[in-house]
């Protein structure tokens, strides 16, 4: 959806103007768990679908009323296409004879970007971890999530101060497989708690010295195992990375940290058959 209808200039003008967007999820991956309330009204939507015979599944669009009942629903392989759910939204305000909202309006229910992530422990490291597939299909989104490097792990592959060009670091084992955890496609079943580590490395090799500044290369390559239905290890991730970094040798600490790949793959099997599909993967500190 966020890379399909909700990056259409037209859909964005219709739900700015005549809605009030909403986003739930069944799902609370590092969230605190859903209120009482909060489960109590999608419980009550859910039923009231049911009840009336709409459009249901897990993943869908509804459409409330201004008395909360529910007004449309749309599946989400239809919503994902803007030609579908431009319709959709606009036969909503034609037929209610809706509205715009003012700008005033709708400045006032904007919500602010989101802050940048902090670390939690004094001098963490904090990395933002991005993946997606290739072919980026209207149904395709990206995913994202954020990583934090105690002091202790990060400075235990940091170079020295008086390191050489072509000397090179292992990352500690558990240090890079936290970071392969996240490594995840945007798929149903998002968790890196059963993302399963096979195996992987990531190195750093210092490529310049100067100005107190020490140049690092950075490549690594893991593979991992993540569930897909019912099987907790049927899904296969296979990544090789590549990156760049910079160490201030006065202040002792990062002051870059990025990595990419192309060259990462989510296979899976239906009916027997593999469905491999390319994975695009970025990795940057957060400043």
């Amino acid at each position: 959806m966020r890379v399909g209808p909700l990056s259409d200039d037209k859909i964005i003008d219709l739900l700015t103007k005549y809605f009030v967007p909403v986003w739930l999820s069944n799902d609370h991956f590092q969230l605190a768990a859903p209120s009482d309330a909060e489960q109590s009204e999608v419980m009550r939507i859910y039923r009231e679908r049911e009840r009336r015979h709409l459009a249901t599944g897990t993943v869908c669009v509804v459409v409330l009323a201004p008395d909360a009942s529910v007004a449309a629903t749309l599946r989400l392989h239809q919503a994902a296409d803007p030609e579908i759910l431009g319709p959709f939204l606009q036969k909503i305000v034609d037929d209610g004879k809706l509205n715009p909202r003012s700008a005033e309006a709708i400045r006032a229910t904007t919500a602010a970007s989101p802050p940048l992530a902090k670390p939690r422990t004094e001098g963490g490291m904090v990395l933002h971890v991005l993946t997606r597939f290739a072919d980026m299909k209207p149904n395709r989104g990206v995913s994202q999530d954020w990583l934090e490097w105690t002091p202790a792990e990060w400075s235990a592959f940091a170079p020295a101060k008086d390191a050489a060009v072509r000397a090179v670091q292992t990352v500690p084992k558990e240090t890079a497989y936290n970071l392969f955890r996240r490594l995840y496609p945007p798929w149903a079943t998002w968790d890196p708690r059963k993302c399963q580590v096979v195996g992987g490395t990531l190195t750093t090799a210092v490529v310049a010295v100067e100005g107190g500044e020490i140049r690092l290369r950075l490549e690594g390559e893991g593979e991992m195992r993540v569930p897909v239905g019912d099987d907790p290890v049927g899904g296969k991730i296979t990544v090789r990375l590549v990156g760049a970094a910079r160490y201030d040798t006065a202040r002792r600490a990062f002051t870059s940290f990025a990595l990419v790949s192309d060259r990462a793959e989510f296979l899976r099997y239906w009916k027997g058959a593999p469905l491999p599909a390319k994975m695009m993967v970025g990795v940057e500190m957060e400043p």
